[in-house]
């Protein structure tokens, strides 16, 4: 297939490819960054009982608050499925950037 695309077309899609690069390297920084940033997920509270204290969960997507709740799809780690989608795709790429960094050949495309 890359054989039959005529040189003005191979150039267009290189530039492409590398704009898409570009934008995926970027997005990575800006998570790492927030990884970096975000809070520690457990917080010692007072028990209202007798004043021990005891981790209070949090989601397990970098950056949410909120408090995981119970759901048959999931081990109360997340507070929604939009938060365990969003957590699955930032481990997903930054396996993939973990992967191309031993591989100067791949390239990612949108």
């Amino acid at each position: 297939m890359w054989d039959s695309l005529g040189e003005e077309q191979k150039q267009v899609y290189k530039r492409k490819t590398e704009a898409a690069k570009k934008e995926y390297l970027k997005a990575l920084t800006a998570y790492k960054a927030t990884l970096v940033a975000s809070p520690p997920r457990l917080e010692l509270v007072e028990s209202p009982a007798g004043g021990a204290e005891w981790p209070r969960s949090r989601c397990v997507r970098a950056g949410c608050e909120n408090a995981p709740v119970a759901s048959g799809d999931w081990d109360e780690e997340f507070c929604s499925s939009e938060c365990l989608v969003r957590h699955c795709r930032d481990v997903f790429l930054a396996w993939l950037a973990a992967r191309s960094a031993g591989s100067s050949n791949v390239v990612f495309v949108k």
